[in-house]
């Protein structure tokens, strides 16, 4: 949709018209009066590119405003202000326990290892966690497994019947530190 040539722009000549698509977006700055702006998209049919007929593409002739000029600058920055903090409320998001074996709050057999899986990767070094039973901390080995989400935890000894405790503490590759704990039963 090519429109009429306003009495102060320049008509387009066959330079200007592109050789690619029929139908396309362009902007371009073309020759008109001072003050004229002319950075609107223009749609060229399949007409104006195909006959590369003289068109005009002074979309908009409003003389821009010193008001408006100063006004870009702050409208860019207030833009990446938004950003910034969309992308940091992704960025400070921090593992949480997803799944545990056993359960939560669960009375099992003594299990012969404790698995904790996490939502996001672990830092392996500064992850892990301890058992307890009656306020005694079990003897316990733990590691983060090779898909870097998962903490295996296996007990020296097997575990007798009581109230168990697991407290864990696991650092994540972007360095945030959490912690939590829950119970079991072995019966």
């Amino acid at each position: 949709m090519v429109q009429a040539q306003p009495a102060n722009c320049a008509p387009l000549d066959e330079d200007h018209l592109p050789n690619a698509a029929p139908k396309q977006q362009i902007a371009r700055r073309l020759p008109c009066e001072k003050g004229a702006r002319h950075d609107a998209p223009l749609t060229l049919t399949t007409h104006a590119v195909r006959d590369r007929r003289p068109r005009s593409v002074c979309l908009n002739t409003a003389p821009s405003s010193p008001l408006e000029n100063a006004m870009s600058p702050i409208k860019t920055l207030a833009a990446a202000a938004v950003l910034a903090v969309a992308c940091a409320g992704q960025a400070a998001a921090h593992a949480k326990l997803v799944e545990s074996n056993p359960a939560a709050s669960a009375t099992v057999a003594a299990p012969k290892q404790i698995m904790l899986r996490f939502s996001e990767k672990l830092e392996a070094k500064f992850s892990g966690f301890d058992l307890s039973v009656g306020g005694t901390k079990a003897p316990m080995q733990t590691s983060v497994a090779s898909d870097g989400v998962t903490m295996i935890g296996a007990p020296a000894k097997p575990l007798v019947a009581g109230a168990y405790k697991v407290d864990w503490h696991a650092v994540t590759a972007d360095g945030h530190r959490m912690q939590g704990s829950y119970s079991f039963t072995v019966r």
